[in-house]
């Protein structure tokens, strides 16, 4: 049975992306350069999310390959909360 490790969190999507992509590269699934060059698209160009911290087409086809299952919800304070299961 695969092992799975969720992470609540309600800060800045930024920091969740961070949070990913070192995983996939601390797994071998991207080299640190193309973590870099995904967080600097992300950052200028909205390719990950919208500005709604929902996924886009590319956002969710990345994450499905690097095995994150990512959910964001408002909270009680009407703040983004992600919720991210690593799936390995």
């Amino acid at each position: 049975m695969p092992k799975s490790n969720t992470i609540r969190y309600n800060g800045y999507f930024s920091d969740v992306l961070k949070l990913i992509f070192n995983q996939a590269v601390k797994q071998d699934q991207l080299t640190q350069k193309m973590a870099d060059f995904l967080y600097d698209q992300e950052v200028k160009n909205d390719l990950i999310t919208d500005l709604n911290s929902h996924l886009t087409t590319f956002g969710q086809g990345l994450f499905d390959l690097l095995g994150v299952e990512y959910v964001v919800e408002l909270n009680n304070f009407d703040e983004f909360e992600y919720v991210i299961t690593f799936k390995n």
